[in-house]
């Protein structure tokens, strides 16, 4: 079942969770077209993390990395990447083995993503979102209080 997202104060709601029950190693991995909301949600589970300053979309650089106070948290934008053979040879693949990952458009590396992640599906609809995930590894049993 969808969770639906009607506002920015349930985004930042969902991001507070997950950052909360996040260790290293763990990948999320954060699918939907532009303007869904995965960016949004990246900038909020960092904010859940203690993150306090700007956070850029890393659709250019394609990752982004953040040393906070109790984790390494990198955000990958696989967007302009063909394969995971493209992200081994950018040296990507070092992302998932030292700190928490966020990863939009994953579904182009889908190769090298870990076996502990949490899958998020974003949907844009008329005046809300929606989020459809799914767990792998140790997220798989995971429930959300939304």
């Amino acid at each position: 079942m969808p969770l639906l997202l009607k506002t920015l104060k349930d985004t930042q709601s969902l991001a507070q969770q997950l950052a909360a029950q996040s260790h290293a190693t763990d990948c999320l991995a954060l699918y939907g077209n532009l303007g869904a909301g995965k960016t949004t949600f990246a900038r909020y589970f960092l904010e859940a993390l203690g993150w306090t300053a700007e956070v850029p979309s890393p659709t250019f650089t394609i990752a982004q990395f953040y040393e906070l106070p109790t984790h390494t948290l990198w955000h990958l934008d696989a967007y302009r990447l063909k394969s995971a053979d493209e992200a081994i040879e950018a040296g990507l693949e070092d992302c998932f083995q030292n700190g928490i990952c966020l990863v939009e458009w994953p579904q182009n590396i889908a190769g090298l993503l870990p076996k502990n992640r949490l899958d998020l599906h974003f949907s844009l609809e008329e005046n809300s979102r929606t989020v459809e995930y799914t767990g792998h590894g140790h997220w798989q049993h995971i429930a959300l209080n939304f």
